[in-house]
């Protein structure tokens, strides 16, 4: 979607916007959700930038292992995250948004800057530095209903190795109306998503990150 000759600017902030809250919010996409949203920004309508900020500044729903009293606080603060990094790229939101964002980090009492600056800095160690191949060419001519199977096959590593493979990821960039084809309805369960993002979780949960 962030491909100017594949998607145009409204095209895909209405993507975005049509999300369900858990593929939004779902920490293992926060780089190309960020991405698209900074690079796409100026050629967005006013209509979808404001709408865009009110839906990052909303935060991501409750998920069970928060409990009611943490939950506003892990709300704001992935707010505050996410909304942040943007402004610090020169994104500009509306006066009353960044107010609202303004005040949202003076109500947390431990936010640091970094905690937005590195959102989109990805984490992972296997006993040293481990890489990321993205490159999508076995997925490019297959077809989509095939796509899946070898897809989940790469997201498993070889025992030893320091480079994590993630063809998928490279397709969503390259070729992002394909990548598409496998979030239609229902899309946000498909076996693929859902290995990403037990995956994500195993990985968070042994970093001990939330969420």
């Amino acid at each position: 979607m962030n491909h100017v000759d594949l998607f145009g600017a409204d095209e895909a902030a209405e993507v975005v916007l049509g999300l369900e809250q858990d593929c939004f919010w779902d920490f293992d996409v926060r780089r190309e959700l960020l991405f698209l949203i900074h690079d796409r920004w100026e050629d967005f309508s006013e209509a979808n930038r404001l709408a865009l900020a009110d839906r990052l500044l909303a935060g991501p729903s409750k998920v069970a292992h928060w409990s009611d009293e943490e939950y506003p606080k892990f709300r704001d603060e992935f707010a505050a995250r996410y909304a942040r990094w943007l402004t610090l790229q020169g994104r500009r939101l509306a006066a009353g948004q960044q107010e609202r964002l303004d005040d949202m980090i003076l109500a947390l009492p431990e936010w640091r800057e970094g905690a937005a600056s590195s959102i989109v800095i990805e984490n992972g160690m296997h006993v040293g530095w481990v890489g990321t191949d993205e490159a999508p060419d076995a997925l490019m001519d297959m077809p989509v209903s095939e796509i899946v199977e070898r897809a989940e096959a790469a997201l498993q590593r070889d025992f030893g190795s320091f480079t994590e493979k993630r063809p998928f990821t490279g397709l969503v960039k390259t070729n992002p109306r394909k990548a598409l084809a496998l979030f239609g309805p229902g899309g946000a369960r498909h076996s693929l998503v859902v290995s990403i993002r037990q995956r994500g979780r195993r990985r968070r949960a042994s970093d001990g990150q939330t969420p």
